[in-house]
């Protein structure tokens, strides 16, 4: 609400005079009759204009309430902030986004690395907006956005196209014990935090390389557009083709140009961040993290490339794709069909060959618990049969000994003895 020029400077006067004539307890009676009116702030009573009138306290809501219980929280995981470069506040960060993985511990190394990296983004954004530099920022939302449009595809693949992927990752669930949860839980948690450090460190330092921040920033955003077409393609061409390898498009480069798209968007991470890393902790972090992603890159690559061969290997035109196309970098050259569908032969029989070992084992395990299962129970069952006959005894011993000395001795014998003062008054009937 806006009042006219005349009334509001009339308003006004009375309000500043009522406030220098008025005790000291209503020196902010002009603040409070400005928002009264509309002029700033919340509206309040015209009752609470009276010189020396309190304001009354709002009512407390359940949100407050709240709030107020989760303010000792809040404090104590924002000066997490200040120890060891704010590492420690980002791995709570990133424990709490991956326990998705709980659901199904598939999830630990999909959804839980998308919402790390939303979360992360958002957390440290949130924290070190007011001073962080517009490069950080830019750099931090790059994350965000990545791990936003990672997280879209898979739930995209796995409730729209390709649906017995939920199958399949219920299966791998049911393999997981309780211990190889907690484990893979943790691990994948410090990953994120160490993947996602020269982003934090960025945004708590201006970068001393401009120029090697901004071509870091390029190279994250060319990443993300290769990984994300790469993903595209290949997932509506599976739809139609689910029989068929993929070899158009940037799979013409590369046969996983979706693997080079995430190597690249890190790396121009990584360099974007390098300018803010002023202690060995910064760099140790981000270095190890950096490493780590090109490690698992590589791995997956590698298992990716075998199983296609082993799936692939039949089809016509495959082997040509194979040797004249490079893995992950582009204009490498390719390689040789047999030679990785060996490779794969190999390790798959590798892998039959542990799987029946520890089949073997496990039955062995079984049999050896159910045997000594048995002994117990058998055991068990000697100790109760001792215990009833010992119960069984014990009870006759008793009644024995309730009995006494006279027992099976008829009663009126019993008042026939000699020492009886029931002799004195004796009747006929009594013999």
């Amino acid at each position: 609400m806006v009042l006219p020029m005349g009334k509001t400077a009339v308003f006004l006067f009375m309000a500043t005079g009522a406030a220098a004539f008025s005790p000291p307890s209503a020196s902010t009676l002009p603040s409070v009759a400005l928002r009264r009116h509309g002029l700033c702030g919340a509206a309040r009573p015209l009752s609470s204009l009276h010189m020396g009138a309190k304001v009354p306290a709002k009512a407390a809501t359940p949100a407050k309430d709240a709030l107020k219980k989760l303010a000792p929280a809040c404090a104590a995981f924002t000066s997490l902030f200040g120890v060891a470069g704010g590492l420690p506040a980002t791995l709570v960060v990133s424990l709490i986004a991956s326990s998705v993985g709980y659901i199904s511990a598939v999830y630990f190394v999909g959804y839980g690395y998308a919402l790390s990296m939303i979360a992360l983004g958002s957390a440290t954004l949130g924290r070190f907006m007011a001073t962080a530099s517009q490069p950080a920022v830019y750099h931090a939302a790059a994350v965000i956005a990545w791990g936003a449009r990672i997280l879209t595809f898979l739930l995209y693949r796995e409730f729209f196209a390709w649906k017995q992927l939920r199958e399949r990752n219920k299966e791998t669930n049911k393999k997981f014990k309780p211990t190889a949860k907690v484990s893979t839980w943790l691990f994948v948690s410090v990953f994120y935090t160490l993947l996602f450090s020269p982003v934090l460190f960025h945004l708590q330092a201006a970068s001393s390389l401009p120029v090697l921040t901004q071509t870091g920033l390029g190279l994250a955003g060319f990443g993300l557009l290769v990984e994300a077409q790469a993903d595209a393609s290949k997932s509506s061409f599976k739809k139609e083709n689910p029989d068929n390898f993929m070899s158009g498009g940037l799979y013409k480069l590369c046969r996983h140009p979706n693997y080079l798209g995430e190597v690249l968007f890190w790396l121009g991470s990584y360099v974007a961040g390098v300018g803010s890393l002023a202690s060995p902790l910064a760099w140790t972090s981000a270095s190890l993290g950096m490493a780590g992603i090109i490690a698992i890159m590589l791995q997956a690559t590698e298992s990716l490339e075998k199983k296609q061969a082993l799936k692939y290997a039949e089809l016509p035109g495959y082997a040509g794709y194979v040797k004249s196309t490079p893995k992950l970098l582009p204009f490498t050259g390719g390689d040789k069909l047999n030679e990785i569908v060996d490779a794969a032969e190999k390790a798959a029989e590798a892998k039959a060959a542990a799987a029946a070992k520890k089949e073997v084992e496990d039955a062995e395990r079984e049999a050896k618990a159910k045997a000594l299962a048995a002994d117990r129970e058998k055991k068990a069952a000697a100790a109760a049969a001792k215990a009833a006959q010992a119960k069984v005894a014990d009870e006759l011993k008793k009644q024995a000994a309730s009995k006494g000395k006279d027992s099976g001795v008829p009663k009126k014998k019993l008042m026939a003895k000699t020492d009886s003062p029931y002799l004195e008054n004796k009747k006929p009937w009594d013999v």
